[in-house]
Order: C-alpha cells, then structure tokens, then sequence
C-alpha cells in the first residue's frame, strides 16, 4: 500500500491535562479540521470507536471512517487507526510534550492510503504536489487548533 504522511508541531500557553484532553478527542476536530464534518462515539460491546464524516472532495462529499485507539499514554499520546472495515487506511497521531519556556508542544501526524486521493480526485496525482498540498494543510489546521487550544488551555 503507498502512503502519505505529514507532521506538524505547535507551541501553546496552558494546561496539559486540558491541551490533551481537547486535541485527543477526535470529536473536537470538527472545531479546527474543515473538512471533519461530524464525529461520534459508537460502542461495540466493550470497543470504544470514533465514527467520524469528512468531506473527501467535490467528487465524494462524504466518507465515514471509524477509528479504535491503537495507543494511549494518557495526558502525552494518543494514536487512532481507521478499522479494517473503513474505506481507506488511516492514523492519526497526537501527541502533547512539554516545551521550553513553558510552552506545549503540540504535535499533529497523519498517514492514510494514498488510493484517497485517487478516489476523492478520479486520478493518480503527483507524490511532490500531493506532499506540497499536504505540507500546506496540515499547517492550516494547526494554526486553527492553536486557537482553539488558546481559548480552553488556560
């Protein structure tokens, strides 16, 4: 399988336990992700998912992804991973350090199947420009959990 991954940390001001407690719950993505359009929890027997409907493309406007926690070490790193029964592969690190100064470091990581791309666009696109798109997007959606991570870390 060809994958696509990027990465991106942030520094912010304020309580760990409260950064954490908001960037791990894949729910709050709604709030700084443009395209996650709603996320739930959906229990299966003693499983906990995220369910959580994302906006692909013009093309498939809407792909619904279930995720399992595939680590957890509390109040540091959390790592979801979609269900073999979802559409694509993908995973999602998040993890909060601290920093100098005081300050957080907040690290942002995805990876998914490259076949997305080719399924939200209806054609293989270029590794560099789809690098490039992500290098671009994932820094958008960081300067937007910067701010609201500034509104609740306090």
């Amino acid at each position: 399988m060809n994958k696509f991954a990027v990465a991106h940390t942030i520094q912010v001001k304020g309580s760990k336990e409260k950064v954490f407690a908001y960037f791990s719950d894949m729910c709050n993505d709604v709030h700084w992700r443009k395209e996650a359009l709603k996320a739930h929890e959906v229990n299966e027997g003693e499983k906990k998912l995220i369910e959580q409907e994302t906006f692909l493309s013009p093309k498939v406007p809407s792909i619904v992804t279930r995720y399992y926690v595939a680590e957890l070490i509390p109040v540091n790193r959390i790592t979801y991973q979609s269900t073999e029964d979802s559409p694509f592969y993908q995973r999602t690190n998040r993890s909060v350090e601290e920093g100098e100064n005081g300050l957080l470091e907040v690290t942002y990581s995805i990876e998914f199947d490259a076949a997305m791309i080719i399924k939200g666009m209806g054609f293989k696109m270029p590794a560099a420009m789809v690098n490039f798109y992500l290098w671009v997007l994932i820094r958008i959606y960081t300067g937007k959990l910067k701010k609201e991570l500034s509104k609740i870390a306090g």
